[in-house]
């Protein structure tokens, strides 16, 4: 429990308000038999629709940054830690 509450800390304000719609979402359609009729049957017409909103959604999660500073800071010291640290110079070309 206490590794899901540092990686909620890590994650900006952005990364908050999406999860809180989504679970709201996902309880609001739990709870409304017709919201799930209404999924059932748009699905069923369109099967292809369920594959595009899991691809899509894997790769927002993949390519979106959403560390706070202290995020970011905890990252950076991890990355110090490892044996093969980047040098000043490799730092440098990459922020280029």
């Amino acid at each position: 429990m206490n590794r899901i509450a540092i990686w909620f800390r890590s994650k900006n304000w952005t990364t908050h308000t999406v999860i809180a719609g989504a679970v709201s979402l996902a309880i609001f359609i739990a709870a409304d038999p017709a919201i799930q009729g209404w999924i059932k049957t748009t699905l069923a017409a369109h099967p292809q629709l369920a594959s595009l909103i899991v691809l899509a959604s894997i790769a927002v999660a993949k390519n979106s940054h959403s560390s706070s500073a202290a995020g970011t800071l905890a990252t950076a010291r991890v990355i110090n830690a490892a044996p093969d640290t980047p040098t000043s110079a490799q730092v440098d070309d990459a922020s280029k």
